[in-house]
């Protein structure tokens, strides 16, 4: 609206609530990295200042979390961890891409991402 309801940065400043707002879609979107997101919650940012009920899939983690996984390696026969990160959340099928080191690509449900990172 004119007046800003509805916007937890008054209208005055249009650049500010702009970002304030393209922070909160990156990270609705699941597209925020996870350091940016914890630098964000530390200064206090609001992701959700007006309690908006989201009909989407709450993502539990954040793109470019590291993650270790042990599988054989195919150099050596042997099992290694190997190391990679979230590189995508589908908020339909709720399911996380992870690629690993070697190029690899795992899609995966929330339930085997806790997993993973417990180990």
């Amino acid at each position: 609206s004119a007046n800003g309801a509805g916007s937890p940065v008054p209208k005055v400043n249009k650049t500010l609530s702009k970002w304030c707002e393209t922070q909160r879609v990156q990270h609705r979107k699941g597209k925020m990295s996870s350091e940016r997101e914890n630098r964000l919650r530390e200064i206090g940012f609001d992701f959700n200042p007006l309690g908006k009920s989201e009909n989407v899939s709450i993502q539990q983690f954040s793109l470019g979390t590291s993650v270790s996984k042990v599988f054989q390696d195919p150099m050596t026969g042997k099992n290694r961890p190997f190391s990679g990160k979230i590189s995508d959340y589908d908020q339909v099928s709720k399911l996380y891409e992870i690629t690993y080191e070697d190029g690899d690509v795992e899609v995966v449900g929330e339930e085997e991402v806790t997993e993973i990172m417990r180990n």
